[in-house]
């Protein structure tokens, strides 16, 4: 379990780091202790789009309403 926690933690430090390259998303995961769910929103681009945009490309993703 333990390999498979530093891996997902990897990979979401990854994704975190490219998607704050892009100057039109915004990265809200903030804090010391991170895990692999993402936070994210992308500049022009409702959440239910974006979802909708990386779910046509096969990608895992959800829409969280607050």
């Amino acid at each position: 379990m333990a390999a498979i926690e530093a891996r997902v933690r990897t990979f979401g430090a990854l994704l975190r780091r490219e998607l704050a390259k892009r100057p039109d998303v915004t990265v809200h995961d903030h804090g010391e202790d991170l895990c692999g769910i993402v936070s994210f929103l992308k500049d022009g681009e409702s959440a239910g789009e974006t979802r909708d945009r990386l779910r046509a490309k096969s990608i895992n993703v959800h829409e969280a309403r607050l």
